[in-house]
């Protein structure tokens, strides 16, 4: 059993742009993970998601910035039911058995800290009480219910 899945929904040209860049930037620290891209590139016209199905110009597009990644990667495509939960509960479900941690993240995210993955696999085994972590959200702008995460 590998520590990590790091599981990342795919969807938005630009960002997935940006998240690799971003990951080939940011070393995951040393941990045995597997990364997973899932791209909800098949679109049912008869599911009612909130936006339009997108063109499969755009749907070919981030299948092949995901495929030129050069890192450790699998590319999951699956049909878009739920959007975003739908593919992580999806993601959840095909792989729940085979790792300790799974680790699910936003393309839209952007990671700072270099050893994140790391870090975050010796939080949780340093803390028996801590469940679960989240990104710090709102662009830095302090709210009550944000709260930082250790990435």
């Amino acid at each position: 059993m590998k520590d990590f899945a790091v599981v990342v929904i795919a969807y938005v040209p630009e960002r997935i742009t940006r998240f690799v860049k971003n990951l080939e930037n940011t070393p995951f620290g040393d941990v045995d993970y597997d990364l997973f891209f899932i791209h909800n590139c098949i679109e049912n016209p008869s599911i009612k998601n909130r936006w339009d199905p997108r063109p499969k110009q755009e749907v070919d597009l981030v299948s092949n910035t995901l495929r030129s990644y050069n890192g450790n990667k699998i590319i999951v495509e699956r049909e878009n039911v739920g959007e975003d939960l739908g593919a992580y509960h999806f993601a959840y479900n095909l792989i729940k058995h085979n790792y300790k941690y799974i680790f699910f993240v936003n393309e839209a995210c952007s990671i700072h800290q270099p050893g994140w993955l790391r870090y975050a696999r010796d939080f949780y085994d340093s803390n028996e009480y801590v469940v679960a972590l989240s990104p710090q959200m709102c662009r830095g702008i302090a709210y009550p219910y944000c709260l930082p995460s250790t990435y």
